[in-house]
């Protein structure tokens, strides 16, 4: 009987198929790291972009919004009682310079907004349609006021359109309004019913009949809440996360001169103001945001031609004539990630990133970083500001 030998692997044979299956499982495990640190990458940049996005969208249209249908781009205002003036319904307010985590720097601009509170707009105002309208007003003397509600039918105004505590109010037509600031709203009284409205700048006479003057409105001029915003971008220090940020600004109570100052400041918040306790601005969207910029595209000449039209930097609170002219309004928003692309074992491996520049604006050196950065860029028509030219 013959016998048979066992078979089996040499150990040679065994440390060969070994370092074959350490070599194939050493790629596996290399793409499957590169596939995971990929993923995360596209995620926290995609997490970048929808926040971002949000803020951008939001300011947008505001800016879509500014005057609250005033097609001269300019509203009276007389704060604290001093001098009665017109100024834009957008303007450009504090530089806030940024300082990113490679060290560069780069100026990003903010940007006043004066509009109507979207609550307040038409007939859809508490959700029952009241409209408010100014029935008689003359200098020295409360403005006579009615609200309508759909049918047409009298209602009272404080339980509708201006409700306690009384807000600020933009009060005007399609072409000229004013910012006014309720003191007293009386009940309804008479046939038909109307409503005694007093305003702070009642004090100082600033109220003219003439449509055209800087506090000037006519009866059957609309009633609606006003609403200031602020967007600028704030960064406590230069290792904290820089934030998209609006506010919803106060109106001064130190009286403006006659004559128009390019350092004025109507509305005050945590950015151009030290004094008591300015308002706080809320974070919009959830990335950090380290550059808005913002241009304003006019048309000086009224031609209505692209091709005359002129680039701004900045609207001054004095320029009264350039809102008017307003055509586009350009915008950019750059995102970062709030962490860093740890791809690579060392940092001559590692992606670096820069902040993009817009318009003739780039950061202050070529330094670059691990942050991943996306750039936004939008083009935005203020309606308001597209009609009548007077």
């Amino acid at each position: 009987m013959t016998s048979q030998r066992a078979r089996g692997f040499t150990l040679i044979e065994m440390m060969v198929a070994m370092a074959l299956l350490a070599a194939v499982v050493s790629a596996a495990m290399a793409m499957v790291i590169g596939t995971n640190a990929s993923s995360r990458r596209v995620r926290i940049v995609g997490d970048t972009q929808t926040g971002a996005r949000q803020g951008l969208e939001q300011l947008a249209a505001e800016i879509r919004a500014a005057g609250g249908g005033i097609s001269t781009g300019q509203i009276g205002i007389a704060p604290g009682g001093g001098s009665a003036r017109r100024m834009p319904v957008i303007y450009s307010g504090p530089n806030v310079t940024i300082t990113e985590p490679g060290g560069q720097t780069i100026v990003t601009n903010s940007i006043f907004i004066i509009t109507s509170d979207p609550t307040a707009i038409g007939y859809d105002v508490a959700g029952n349609g009241t409209m408010g309208v100014v029935t008689a007003a003359s200098t020295g003397t409360p403005l006579t006021v009615v609200c309508y509600d759909r049918t047409g039918a009298s209602v009272d105004c404080k339980d509708t359109l201006i409700p306690a505590a009384l807000p600020p109010l933009i009060v005007g037509d399609f072409r000229n309004a004013v910012f006014l600031s309720p003191t007293n709203l009386q009940a309804p009284a008479g046939v038909p019913p109307t409503q005694q409205l007093d305003y702070a700048e009642k004090a100082s006479n600033a109220y003219s009949p003439d449509p055209k003057a800087p506090f000037g409105f006519l009866p059957g001029a609309n009633l609606l809440r006003a609403r200031v915003t602020h967007w600028y971008l704030r960064q406590a220090s230069a290792t904290d996360t820089p934030q998209l940020v609006r506010s919803f600004p106060t109106l001064t109570t130190t009286a403006l001169g006659a004559a128009c100052a390019p350092g004025d400041i109507p509305f005050i918040d945590e950015t151009n103001t030290n004094s008591g306790t300015p308002p706080v601005g809320t974070v919009m969207g959830t990335a950090p945001i380290e550059s808005l910029q913002i241009r304003f595209m006019v048309d000086p000449a009224g031609s209505d031609n692209p091709a005359q039209f002129t680039m701004l930097n900045t609207i001054g609170v004095c320029d009264t004539t350039v809102p008017a002219t307003v055509r586009e309004v350009r915008l950019q928003v750059v995102s970062r990630t709030s962490s860093a692309d740890v791809k690579g074992a060392t940092t001559t491996q590692q992606v670096v990133y820069s902040t993009p520049g817009f318009e003739g604006t780039t950061p202050s050196a070529t330094t670059q970083d691990a942050y991943p950065r996306r750039a936004f860029s939008l083009t935005v028509v203020p309606r308001n500001v597209q009609g009548v030219r007077l």
